[in-house]
């Protein structure tokens, strides 16, 4: 079985069909790239990984354990958000808060998660029957070391994004390039065991691409699992084991990337890969 399985997602809005029966393996340490027209549905087969859309039908198999089925049950928001912790997702449009340095972005929501967990550690001290200063100390070390985590693990994040010298900075002060990479650093802050990428070399010139091409090159070569929508060809054959080419809903065609773009078998990859694409709506 592969490391992830993604197994006839379909998803309808309204009256429009959006995934129509999508299947994807994906194994560990692997970069998958995704391609296919605006309104082929790759964003929202990312957005369904990630829980930020819920799947008509389908599953989806991680490490041998389903997170989802569609099994009429509607998931509460707290197995939602235990369930994204999978995965991190890097959005085209980067979403820094603008107000807070870089390494508060990085560090905001594994502080926000280590709240959540030593609230969780001290009613479990409780439900033992630890009480009083004993219990507030063991929550107090628990927070500590948790913090001390963190901090350590943003300043690693920072280096291999080669952003120390930016830590202090703010977003506004940063190139793309630079936000693209914080935007990076951030969703690994959290340690997921699949990284999701929506279109990031999109809004950069060349140059910074080329940037955001080396810290996704490093990634892959220390093991990090990726799934990847971009439009940009080059890019994903810079980056790519696997090209997945959607297609009205549904994988196409997939294959290693000198078989996707030098030797294409769909008449609709060939027409994609020949043809300027038309602006459509993006899906």
């Amino acid at each position: 079985m592969a490391y992830l399985e993604i197994r006839d997602f379909r998803k309808n809005f309204g009256q429009c069909e959006v995934l129509k029966g999508v299947s994807l393996s994906v194994e560990q340490g692997e970069a998958v790239s995704v391609i296919g027209s605006s309104g082929s549905g790759k964003t929202t087969l990312l957005r369904c990984i990630d829980f930020l859309e819920t799947p008509d039908s389908g599953e989806m198999v991680l490490e041998g354990e389903t997170l989802f089925s569609a099994d009429g049950r509607r998931a509460r928001e707290s197995e939602l958000r235990e369930k994204r912790l999978n995965f991190g997702l890097v959005f085209q449009s980067f979403h820094l808060f603008p107000q807070y340095t870089v390494r508060k972005n990085v560090t905001l929501a594994p502080s926000l998660l280590l709240n959540a967990r030593a609230k969780a550690y001290g009613k479990s001290l409780t439900a033992r029957g630890v009480r009083g200063s004993a219990l507030r100390a063991a929550v107090k070390k628990f927070r500590a070391d948790g913090r001390r985590e963190i901090e350590e693990d943003a300043e690693a994040l920072l280096k291999r994004t080669e952003l120390s010298q930016k830590a202090n900075n703010y977003p506004a002060e940063l190139s793309g390039g630079q936000q693209q990479r914080v935007a990076i650093a951030r969703a690994l802050a959290l340690k997921p065991k699949v990284l999701l990428f929506d279109e990031p070399t999109s809004a950069l010139d060349p140059v910074l691409t080329g940037e955001v091409v080396k810290v996704l090159r490093a990634l892959k070569e220390e093991g990090c699992t990726m799934i990847i929508v971009t439009h940009e060809m080059r890019f994903a054959e810079k980056v790519s084991d696997k090209v997945a080419f959607m297609a009205d809903g549904a994988i196409e065609e997939i294959g290693a990337p000198a078989e996707i773009f030098g030797d294409p078998k769909s008449e609709k990859l060939k027409k994609f890969l020949t043809e300027p694409e038309e602006t459509e709506e993006r899906v």
